[in-house]
């Protein structure tokens, strides 16, 4: 599923329907479609069928871009299957927080990890 600039502004209710009615969809493309707050994590959490997400330039600021990390790296925990995440220019600020640290010494599935930006 491959959205770009498509001025969703997170809409969960369309982004529900297709991932309920799609169960087979392995990619998430989330480019440039504003995500106001971290309810939007909880989709990727629920529906955990994805091999590869790509969210970029979507976080206006770094709570809803950490938020949003966080959620997708839970997720990758329980789903063994998603080996790709991509968070390029989303705000995402650590701030001393050893979240990232934890989550890479738990050996999570993840190959690939951009959060350039």
């Amino acid at each position: 599923l491959t959205l770009i600039n498509n001025h969703l502004g997170g809409d969960q209710r369309f982004i529900r329907h297709i991932l309920a009615n799609n169960a087979s969809l392995k990619e998430l493309v989330w480019d440039r479609n504003v995500i106001a707050d971290a309810r939007f994590g909880h989709l990727i959490q629920e529906y955990n069928v994805f091999e590869s997400i790509k969210i970029e330039r979507s976080c206006r600021d770094s709570a809803v871009g950490m938020s949003l990390l966080r959620s997708i790296l839970n997720a990758s925990l329980c789903n063994t299957n998603l080996t790709r995440i991509d968070m390029e220019s989303n705000y995402i600020e650590t701030s001393g927080d050893a979240f990232l640290f934890d989550y890479i010494s738990k050996n999570a599935p993840l190959r690939y990890l951009c959060l350039k930006g």
